[in-house]
């Protein structure tokens, strides 16, 4: 991987990241209603990785209370390739 990539990688995370702050609201919904939690993260990640088509892939942990309310993947592990999962490692 260069190191190019790798700064970009670093920079759709943080951007991502960054985009994911309102969660906090989400984590408190799920309690209520976690399948409404589950469509707006949905949401949320196709339009993100619409901006970023750069970035195959990306994971998403909700957390209330210290506990994962949500945990999900989407994309692929590489372009073109396998399907990631809220199990998959990123190196």
């Amino acid at each position: 991987m260069s190191i190019r990539l790798t700064r970009r990688a670093a920079l759709v995370s943080s951007a991502m990241g960054a985009a994911a702050l309102p969660a906090t609201g989400w984590a408190q919904a799920a309690a209520n209603d976690a399948a409404s939690l589950a469509d707006q993260v949905d949401a949320f990640v196709k339009q993100a990785m619409a901006a970023f088509p750069d970035q195959p892939a990306v994971s998403i942990a909700v957390v209330r209370d210290g506990q994962p309310v949500l945990t999900r993947g989407y994309g692929v592990r590489t372009m073109g390739g396998t399907a990631v999962d809220e199990h998959t490692l990123f190196a």
